[in-house]
């Protein structure tokens, strides 16, 4: 159902705290058992891959020899559910949630997003609402001038 796919590289503590909110919010959603969790690491000199595989061994790791960057690690990680020729997926999940190694997901966020897009089924892309470190708003949308 729920794919979260997270790019690191040499954030080891920042995406250990990323993590366990996000296990947290996923236990709170009902959806740990059914939701994967994929990290992109880019090389990390910091131990991150260890520390994935002694603290976090349901997370799936990608482990680039470079650093691609965000990007291209998000890429990298979508493109394992890519469509088959027969119009199967070997992989399959109705939502992906993006996100940073400094994300901390708060109590509910998983669920309410889920429900606005089960709720929109034309909406093909939301995004939560972004708050600072000392829970004051952060301004993460805008306007393309020129656009209508």
């Amino acid at each position: 159902m729920l794919s979260a796919i997270i790019v690191s590289w040499n954030v080891r503590e920042l995406l250990r705290s990323c993590l366990r909110s996000l296990q947290a919010d996923l236990d709170l959603a009902g959806l740990a058992d059914v939701a994967r969790i994929i990290v992109v690491d880019s090389a990390s000199s910091d131990g991150t891959p260890a520390m994935l595989h002694d603290e976090f061994p349901g997370v799936e790791l990608i482990a680039s020899e470079t650093n691609i960057g965000y990007v291209k690690g998000n890429n990298l990680a979508l493109s394992s559910f890519s469509i088959l020729s027969d119009g199967s997926s070997h992989r399959h999940s109705q939502f992906f949630w993006l996100l940073n190694p400094d994300t901390i997901i708060h109590p509910g966020a998983t669920q309410t997003l889920i429900d606005f897009m089960q709720a929109h089924p034309r909406c093909g892309l939301c995004g939560p609402q972004l708050r600072n470190p000392d829970g004051s708003l952060q301004h993460g949308a805008f306007e393309l001038p020129g656009l209508e």
